[in-house]
């Protein structure tokens, strides 16, 4: 997927970064998905053919963060994922636009809670960048 210049990652500093992996949970982040999603799909299906992994499509979100609304009406009907309005799940969290809507889904009775301390359980969420 490194060797393929078609496919770009979103840029936190001076790095790309294009692919996530924790256990059996994958996180794409691609600038320029009209090109990006077509390569890293085949890409993905190549190394199907010989590691017999594969995508289930019918567990896969897609949040789209700026594409114009002709874009995504396209996009929405050639790739075969579930596409979110407002945030995806990842890891027991909801990921949403920006960190400030990912605070408000995932900590909703912290922010109610007025400096009360954190429940058992909840951990902090922390984002390179404000997507």
């Amino acid at each position: 997927m490194r060797d393929r210049r078609e496919v770009t990652g979103v840029r936190f500093g001076g790095e790309a970064c294009t692919i996530t992996l924790y256990a059996d949970d994958i996180v794409v982040t691609l600038d320029k998905p009209v090109r990006s999603l077509t390569v890293f799909l085949e890409e993905v299906e190549a190394l199907g053919a010989v590691s017999g992994f594969w995508v289930n499509f019918s567990k896969s979100r897609t949040l789209d963060l700026a594409l114009p609304g002709e874009t995504l009406d396209e996009m929405t009907q050639h790739y075969p994922s579930q596409w979110e309005e407002s945030s995806v799940p990842y890891l027991g969290l909801r990921v949403a636009r920006t960190v400030t809507e990912s605070a408000s889904i995932n900590y909703r009775l912290l922010l109610r809670g007025g400096g009360q301390s954190r429940p058992r359980g909840v951990v902090t969420l922390s984002y390179l960048m404000d997507l």
